[in-house]
This record gives C-alpha cells, structure tokens and sequence, in this order.
C-alpha cells in the first residue's frame, strides 16, 4: 500500500506543474473553452492514474523478469548467450515503451506514412536491443565505457553527414523518447544482474551504468538506417495537424499487442529457467497485469485531450511575443525536470559517488536550468530562420565526449543515462506537442525539422550538466587533498 501511494504522489508531482500551467494561462492570458479544459484535465487524470499503476507493474513484475534475465545470462559465462539474450531482451522491452509509441506515431502522421510507426518501432527496438547486447558484453568483458561511447557517437557523427537535415532531428528525438518509463528500469535490471555477477560491491554498481546512454545511441543510428532504407521524400513544408484521436478499445489493443512479447517471454523464462514457486510468479503475473492496464490508461489519457491541448496552446502563443514564449518555454522545462521522478534517483547516486560533495540541491538546480533553457533554445532555432538544430546538436555533443576525458570516470555512463532518463513522460507527451505548436509562428505550415528536435535537447542537457559535477567533483576532492597535506592529516 505504502509503495503504491508512493507513485502516485511521484505521478501527481510529475502531472501537477502542467495542471497547473495550463490552468494559469486559460486564466491569465488565453481562455479556453470549456470542452478544451474538461478533455485536458480528464486526460490528465488518467494520465495520473494509468502512470501511477503502470509504474507499480514494472516494480511488481518486469524489474524483478530483467534481474532474473541478466543474472541468468550472466551465469551461463556464455558469450553467445549474452549477445542473444541482450539482443532479445532489448528488442521486446523497446516495442513495449510508451513514449516510443507516442513519438512515433506522431512521426508516421506528420510524414504522412512516409515512417510508418511499425517500421520505426521495429528498427528502434533491434538497434536498441543490439547496444544492450554490445553494452553487457562491456560489463563482462571489462571494456572502459569511454571506447564504446567514442565509437558509438564516431558512428552517429559519419551517418549524420549523409542524412538529410529534416531527419537528424527525428533521430535526436526518438534517442530521448526510447529510453521511458518502460525501457530504463527493465535495461537498468539487465545490467545490474550482469555486473552483479561479475563483481562485487561499488565496482559492480559502477559497471551497471552507461547502458541506457548505449541504448539511445542506437536509437539514433536505427533512424539513419531505416531513412536510408525508406528513402521518404517529404519536400518543402509539412501540415500540422492535431494528432489522431484514438477509441479506449483501440488503445487497449495497442497496449496488448505491445506488452505480449514481454509478458510471454516472462512466461516461457519461468517454465524453461527460473521455475519459480507459483505464489511468487503469480505475484510477477500480477505486476504484467497492473502494467497493462496502467499503459492502456496512460495512452487513453495522452491521447484524449493532452496532446491535442499542447498543440493548440503551443499554436495559440506562436504569435505572442518573444519574451512570453521564452518564459513559458523555460519554465516548462524547469518542471518538466523537477517533476521527472528518475532525476531524484540521479541525485542521488551523484550524491552518493561524491560522498556528499556534490550536494542533491546543485544536481537539481543544475539539471533544472540546464533542461529549461534547452527548451529556450528551442524556440529560438524555431524562429530564427536558417537557424538549424545540428548548430546546437554538433557543438553540445563535442563538448560531452571532450568532457569524456577530463571527469571521473565514474560520471561518464551515469551522465549519459542520465540523458535518456530526464525526457520522460511529461517531454513525450504535453512538451513535445506544445513545442510543435510553438514552431508555427508563421501558419500551419513549417518545415519537418522544425516539428522535432525538442526532446533531443532536453536529452542533451544532462549529459553536458552531470559531467561539468563529476568535473567539479574532481577539483573539489583534490582541494580536500591539498588541504588534508597542508595541515598534516
């Protein structure tokens, strides 16, 4: 009882600065009509409820199914066998994320089936599964997590060169909407059960790192692949519409089809490997249900009114001035962070790491103005002609891999996870449909490039803001030293 009234508070936490938001500004400055505010507030209600529930699922059911997966590979001392089960894993857990299926539907949409969800699910997930793969090989194999980013991104940087520019945003994107609420603790379980059977205590802790951060590189690179595969034309400028509406037993069928591969390979792990006591696997059945009906309501309320609000606020403002948008821009970005639940997570494992050093307070206030003003910058590259997103992309991610080799080692694969955790439900969803909205200030027409690129900033953020504390981390101990010789301790 105590942990299911425990994510609901996390949920509301996470749902009430968008309440609050937009409450805010049907009052203050643009009125909304009735079935507008009653849609929006429904939908967030069963946002609330389905998040809260689908959460209490994966606690239940998935995390303690991924543990027992990545031990069971782990043991086994197999190469082949962590390949392929990292491999398998990987992919059923991605076609299962929410915010994948969000993204990409909204992708398929605006390029009018040129990216069909289906396709871009598909390659999202084996790309996926196959850095999860690369990634427990690292843990076994005792690989510094440095090489694996520096060829990683050596691979994002030569595709990016020969993809349109339209699409670097689409990838950037889809890296941040992957790694959600389904993905990060089922991957985090994986490599936790590797490393713990590789070593022990703090070095076993270290090594469960960085998989998330493998895990949205390969989300990017799947794009480049299947663009390159498709080849879609999407010339000049792309209509903005609202997003599709959706009927409860249309989602309740999407959320079952996404969840079967999980839950069936849950079923056939327990007859062939784990062989549990029928009290404890039903407790895990029990987790998969919770999980389902929470991602049905989830999707049901997303769809219902959240989206299209975000759209119709963000369209709506286009046209106020400059400096409304900022503000609004920004402080979205500020809650959007503060209300993420897997940041205070980070907080703590940096708190942690450091000893108390680097205090939870500057994480998050780091995080929180590194987040809000991505979104400033945003809106900016949305209204500034020619002004391309890569202009921010290419020197936010030289500067992460410079930083690479300069903070604590320890730092480098919580950052990068970091990246993946901190566009969460909230960036998906409301964030996402709002900033499409905002980057019509000149009709409902705009350029494809402009409608993405949102998420790829917030996810950027925390990789550049984690390392710059792992670096102060690292000036700050040293000091201590300085000091500690000085007085002769």
């Amino acid at each position: 009882m105590r942990d299911l009234l425990g994510k609901f508070k996390e949920v509301f936490l996470s749902v009430l600065p968008v309440v609050l938001v937009v409450t805010f500004i049907h009052f203050l400055y643009l009125p909304l009509s009735s079935a507008q505010l009653g849609r929006f507030y429904l939908g967030a209600f069963l946002i609330f409820v389905g998040l809260s529930v689908f959460l209490i699922g994966i606690d239940v059911g998935v995390t303690p199914i991924g543990q027992m997966f990545g031990k069971t590979i782990a043991k086994s001392k197999k190469i082949w066998i962590i390949a392929i089960g990292g491999l398998v894993l990987g992919i059923l857990i991605t076609i299962a994320e929410p915010d994948l299926l969000i993204v990409a539907k909204r992708i398929d949409e605006l390029t009018l089936g040129k990216i069909p969800t289906a396709a871009m699910v598909i390659s999202v997930a084996a790309f996926i599964g196959l850095f999860v793969a690369i990634g427990l090989l690292r843990i076994f194999f005792k690989i510094p997590l440095i090489y694996v980013f520096l060829g990683s991104y050596l691979v994002i940087l030569i595709f990016a060169i020969f993809t349109p520019k339209d699409y670097l945003a689409i990838a950037f994107d889809i890296s941040g909407a992957t790694t959600g609420a389904m993905t990060v603790p089922f991957v985090l379980a994986l490599a936790v059960g590797v490393s713990a059977m590789q070593r022990y205590g703090k070095s076993a802790e270290k090594d469960s790192f960085g998989l998330i951060g493998l895990a949205s590189a390969g989300a990017i690179i799947s794009v480049f692949v299947l663009v390159a595969i498709l080849r879609p034309s999407v010339n000049g400028l792309i209509d903005l519409e609202a997003p599709a509406s959706h009927g409860f037993l249309d989602v309740a069928w999407e959320s079952f089809i996404a969840l079967a591969p999980v839950f069936g390979l849950g079923i056939l792990g327990n007859l062939f490997i784990f062989k549990l006591k029928r009290r404890v696997f039903r407790r895990y059945i029990l987790g998969f249900i919770y999980t389902y009906i929470g991602l049905t309501l989830f999707l049901f309320g997303v769809y219902s009114g959240f989206l299209d609000l975000g759209l119709y606020l963000g369209e709506s403002l286009a046209q106020s001035p400059i400096m409304i948008l900022l503000v609004i821009g920004f402080l979205l970005g500020v809650f959007a962070i503060l209300a993420e639940p897997a940041v205070y997570v980070l907080t703590e494992q940096v708190n942690e790491v450091t000893a108390g050093y680097v205090s939870k307070k500057l994480v998050v206030i780091s995080l929180a103005l590194g987040v809000g003003s991505a979104l400033v910058f945003n809106i900016i590259r949305t209204r500034v002609e020619s002004f391309e997103l890569w202009y921010l992309l290419l020197p936010g991610y030289l500067l992460a891999i410079g930083m690479m080799f300069v903070t604590p080692k320890m730092f480098i694969g919580m950052a990068f996870d970091a990246g993946g955790v901190a566009s969460g439900p909230i960036s998906a969803t409301f964030i996402f449909a709002f900033s499409q909205g905002i980057a019509t200030h000149s009709g409902t027409q705009l350029p494809l490039g402009d409608a993405f690129g949102m998420i790829a900033l917030i996810a950027m953020t925390p990789i550049i803001m984690i390392q710059g504390l792992g670096i102060l981390y690292k000036i700050k101990a040293r000091k201590k030293v300085i000091d500690d010789v000085s007085n002769g301790k």
